[in-house]
């Protein structure tokens, strides 16, 4: 679902691998993080502000992936959304930072 055209699919897969971030018990979520966390790179900022909104299920279950995660939001190019959704998206990964 994650390399489906439409960044609808593509958002509600990020957000259900979120949810199922807890029982993933043979480190699917491990082996597709590139993939899984390349969904924060969408160009619909709306989109990006729903994945961000479900990330820290992935931090709670998979602590491990921590560094990954840090270092992908903070190399974020949120210059390509409208001002007044580039601070949300900032704030967003700022709590997201915080709680690493």
């Amino acid at each position: 679902m994650l390399s489906k055209e439409k960044t609808f699919v593509r958002v509600r897969a990020f957000r259900l691998i979120c949810a199922l971030a807890k029982w993933n018990l043979e480190n699917k979520i491990e082996e597709n993080s590139d993939l899984i966390l390349k969904e924060l790179n969408d160009d619909t900022s709306i989109s990006v502000r729903q994945c961000l909104n479900k990330l820290n299920l992935i931090l709670i279950y998979k602590p491990d992936l921590s560094d990954k995660v840090e270092k992908k939001l903070k190399q974020l190019d949120l210059s390509k959304y409208k001002d007044s959704m580039k601070s949300l998206i900032k704030r967003d990964i700022d709590s997201i930072l915080k709680s690493i």
